[in-house]
């Protein structure tokens, strides 16, 4: 149970407390794990013993200011170098403190936050409730579209009685407030590194109070080493990490296969992983031998959401007819019906057609001439996309050109766009951001009403329909429909583990997560 009933309580002025956000003590001092290679047997391949423990991935950093994180290789600084008042376990919706105390409801529209004592930026300055407040005004101020900027909307003011003592000050009732404040937008920034009015440059050394601190970059290469001044939800066991960028599966693969990394994030093909962990069980099974590269797989239940996503810049984006039709047309390539991934409380499924043969209503001026972009990095990105294109040009009212984004792109200018993307949080609100963020939506004046009233609601049945609801237009509108949910399966070398809730809350990389085993 994750929502506050305020009710009666409130009306009383009676402090409520936030499901979860109960008195943090200061955490143990983590196990030192230095990063020793496994021995292993031939044919396994042994690690270089001169090279600290090594993360591989095709996911890209492209932004090293929490404002402006919007994709999940850049949210790995977040949640590795930052922290925020709040978070979750990942993939759940139960609130923890994390540079916070506690955090309570005083009234319907002021909620509290203590900072555990002592906290320090990286830097050596102290973290206090002033810090907080500018990194909370800088990213409503900045905006960055996508960004968890847009959560945090029902903050009218934010109030510091003390330095350990923030008072957010909400413009109506808003039981998600705490969500908003585990997004990565809402990180503490350290106001010497991060100016007012503009993102940093994404060359800036990023600089936060997390369980690690960046201590070299270059070159797609990302060197870490752990925060011993950390106070918080998740401390770090490893003493040094390397994060290492490739840029395509078979590259991360031949990495697994030369010994060059201990774990893999996200960037295997789907043949990657099944050949990878076909050779792990059956190389598991001789008590003599190891997988063939000395990792094994973990699999991550439903963390993987495949989306397709109109550009408003379009000029068929504003036209209901195309969008419908490239709705239905997509039927046949869709195993997911609801745009909340399964797991989401409130998911709504069967909003979306899923297989047989779509019914499609014509839209004007067809057959339609229509680009749809991905990300190259993106897991079998080429091959989803293309099997993508082909429903669409089945149906003989549209013909499809399929282009890779430009590098260091996010999204690209193309008409659709194949979305591999994670929310800020595994709740309704962070996944439905999107669709319901397109100015000019035929229900946008509803929409608003039900964001500001229905959704923020303690009252759990107010809450339930307002999620059906939203999710109900944001289908009709259907500037983004689901496509799939999927397992991701990340591979960690024999002798260390990787805890997958401590990952971030929408399941994005926190290597806090991994650890040697004792």
């Amino acid at each position: 149970m994750t929502r506050r009933r305020l009710g009666a309580a409130l009306a009383l002025a009676v402090v409520v407390t936030v499901a979860g956000c109960t008195q943090q003590t200061a955490p143990p001092a983590p196990q030192v794990g230095q990063p020793v290679p496994h021995e292993s047997p031939s044919p396994t391949p042994t690690p270089r013993p001169d090279r600290d423990f090594t993360v591989g991935t095709t996911d890209a950093i492209t932004s090293t200011d929490p404002v402006a994180m919007t994709t999940g290789g850049s949210e790995t600084i977040a949640f590795s170098v930052f922290q925020r008042l709040m978070t979750t376990p990942a993939g759940q919706d139960l609130l923890k403190p994390d540079a916070a105390r506690d955090c309570i409801f005083q009234q319907a529209t002021v909620y509290t936050c203590t900072l555990l004592d002592g906290l320090r930026f990286q830097s050596g300055r102290p973290v206090t409730s002033a810090d907080v407040k500018y990194s909370i005004e800088r990213a409503q101020r900045l905006g960055v579209a996508g960004s968890g900027a847009a959560q945090l909307a029902s903050i009218s003011s934010i109030e510091t009685p003390d330095p350990q003592t923030v008072r957010f000050v909400l413009s109506y009732a808003d039981t998600d407030i705490g969500y908003a404040l585990a997004t990565p937008a809402a990180s503490i920034v350290d106001p010497d590194v991060y100016p007012t009015d503009k993102v940093v440059d994404a060359g800036t050394r990023p600089v936060g109070s997390g369980p690690y601190r960046v201590t070299a970059s270059g070159g797609g290469t990302w060197s870490f080493g752990r925060y011993e001044g950390y106070q918080g939800y998740a401390p770090a066991s490893i003493v040094r990490v390397v994060l290492r960028e490739y840029d395509s599966s078979a590259a991360l693969e031949q990495a697994m296969m030369s010994g060059d990394v201990d774990a893999t994030w996200r960037g295997l093909s789907a043949a990657a992983v099944i050949r990878q962990r076909a050779d792990a069980t059956a190389d598991s099974s001789a008590a003599t031998t190891t997988p063939v590269t000395g990792l094994t797989p973990v699999t991550i239940a439903g963390s993987r959401v495949l989306r397709l996503a109109w550009n408003t810049g379009s000029r068929y984006a504003g036209d209901a007819a195309v969008r419908a039709f490239v709705s239905q047309a997509a039927g046949d390539r869709r195993t997911l019906t609801s745009l909340l991934p399964i797991g989401v409380t409130g998911a709504r499924t069967g909003l979306f057609p899923a297989g047989g043969t779509p019914a499609l209503d014509k839209p004007s001026g067809t057959p339609l001439a229509l680009t749809l972009g991905y990300d190259p990095r993106m897991p079998d990105g080429a091959d989803l996309a293309a099997e993508l294109a082909r429903s669409l040009d089945a149906t003989g009212l549209a013909t499809v050109t399929v282009v890779p984004n430009a590098a260091g792109s996010d999204t690209g200018s193309a008409d659709l766009q194949l979305l591999d993307e994670r929310a800020s949080t595994w709740t309704a609100r962070a996944w439905l951001q999107r669709p319901l963020s397109v100015t000019g939506s035929p229900h946008e004046q509803e929409i608003q009403t039900i964001l500001t009233r229905g959704l923020p609601s303690s009252d759990q049945a107010t809450h339930k329909a307002a999620v059906s609801q939203l999710q109900y237009f944001a289908a009709e509108d259907a500037y983004v429909t689901p496509l799939s949910q999927t397992d991701e399966v990340v591979f960690v070398r024999e002798g260390w583990s990787v805890d997958t809730g401590r990952m971030g809350p929408g399941w994005q990389l926190d290597l806090a997560a991994f650890s040697k085993n004792s």
